[in-house]
């Protein structure tokens, strides 16, 4: 029996354990964000003495946060780093948390850009300390005004271009949904998971049909359809967005995530295989007769702790890859 480890590390305090932890990943989500339980009172042992505090009194909102889990200290991953947002003290600490878009919502920026690439833009966004990944889509932004905070301007970029962004580590990721891989762990039914909660779906049963419209700030559009005519229509506006090669590129990424013969759902299983956001699925299931093995990329993974029931993963099965 492998007896999980679990390392609670805020500011210079490191905590051994914890009640319980979640902590949410999702290439469509902004931020990374969880919980935690933490007991009212912890014992510190240091290398001459012991020292026993109350946890409220030393921990503050803003301080850093990291959470490492594993069932081996050769085998230690990282699942959360970042810092808190929240402390509720009553028969047991209650923490919430979010990676650095915390940093990122108390930054005011007030950007009026024009023909601004998208990796420019966002070296104007990042909080001290941070970079960009080298992996960030290349492409330039017609115009781009807004004022209020960082992780809104981010939001902002997020949502009119229809990107992922969110930070891997000290490194803040924007592009499509694949361009930032990460490792494959194979996942077979009946054997290494623990709850099955998918179903499997067929593109011609339920054909999808993709519009990307640019639009420039003088009401100029560019149009781009992709997929099956007569299918599910989906339309996205993106303004200041006209770069037709870019629009197709996007539209592309639109029609992969809902047209494929494939499954859909997510896979609970326990903490080996480790699995990443970015990653891949090579997912069997031989109750099924047909199409029982596929690659699926991985857009989300939400890691849990609880004294009862150890560590687990439940991943989020995204596009099919082949």
């Amino acid at each position: 029996m492998l007896t999980p480890i679990v390392n609670i590390i805020i500011g210079t305090l490191k905590f051994k354990g914890c009640k319980s932890f979640e902590v949410n990943t999702d290439v469509n989500n902004l931020s990374v964000t969880g919980k935690a339980e933490l007991p009212l009172r912890a014992m510190l042992i240091g290398d001459d003495e012991r020292q026993r505090i109350m946890v409220d009194e030393s921990i503050k909102q803003g301080d850093p946060i990291r959470i490492e889990a594993g069932y081996a200290e050769e085998e230690i991953r990282t699942v959360f780093s970042g810092f808190i947002s929240n402390i509720d003290p009553a028969d047991s600490i209650k923490l919430t948390f979010e990676d650095a878009i915390y940093l990122m919502r108390k930054q005011p920026v007030i950007i009026d850009e024009e023909d601004i690439t998208v990796a420019d833009l966002c070296r104007k966004l990042l909080p001290e300390g941070y970079s960009l990944s080298k992996q960030i889509i290349n492409t330039t932004i017609d115009a781009f005004k807004y004022k209020g905070n960082a992780a809104g301007a981010l939001a902002r970029l997020k949502e009119s271009m229809r990107l992922s962004c969110y930070f891997d580590g000290k490194e803040l990721f924007v592009g499509g949904h694949q361009m930032n891989p990460k490792s494959q762990i194979k996942l077979i039914y009946g054997r290494n998971i623990l709850k099955n909660q998918t179903s499997y779906q067929y593109a011609d049963v339920n054909p999808v049909q993709v519009t990307m419209i640019g639009k420039k700030e003088d009401g100029t559009e560019v149009k781009v359809v992709v997929g099956q005519e007569g299918g599910s229509a989906m339309t996205f506006h993106k303004y200041n967005v006209t770069d037709k090669a870019l629009l197709t590129t996007m539209a592309n990424e639109e029609l992969k995530r809902y047209s494929f013969n494939g499954f859909k759902g997510s896979l609970k299983i326990w903490f080996i295989p480790f699995a990443e956001v970015g990653g891949s699925v090579l997912y069997k299931n031989e109750n099924y007769k047909q199409e029982v093995e596929g690659t699926y990329f991985i857009k989300g993974v939400k890691y849990s702790f609880t004294i009862g029931g150890g560590l687990k993963q439940q991943v989020k099965l995204g596009a099919k890859l082949k």
